[in-house]
């Protein structure tokens, strides 16, 4: 199988936008399905602009994509997530406790 491998720049800012601890709570969270902002940053006990920067940074790296359901923004991973952090997600997808907390936060306020 021939894989495709970023250049080592884009891969250098795969990892730096996934190495902050309030992203990588977000990328667990989206491991379990996509979300709308209002309910990471309920979840998250942060302020929705901080999440939204988090958020900005993590689609810029290619690790989430954004989609407008009327004024809300849903985020879901991205291949590029699946593929360069598979084992950190495959261990969040068997944490039952997150799984339960979020799928708990699906339909927005």
């Amino acid at each position: 199988m021939n894989a495709v491998v970023p250049e080592p720049a884009d891969l250098s800012e795969i990892y730096k936008a996934a190495s902050e601890p309030i992203r990588v709570r977000i990328l667990s969270m989206l491991a379990h399905g996509e979300l709308c902002v209002c309910h990471l940053h309920s979840s998250l006990e942060a302020p929705q602009p901080t999440v939204s920067r988090h958020l900005a940074i993590l689609r810029a790296a290619g690790l989430v994509r954004a989609r407008r359901d009327g004024s809300w923004m849903h985020y879901a991973l991205t291949d590029t997530a699946e593929r360069w952090l598979a084992p950190a997600l495959a261990a969040w997808r068997s944490d039952e406790t997150l799984r339960r907390a979020c799928c708990g936060a699906r339909g927005c306020i």
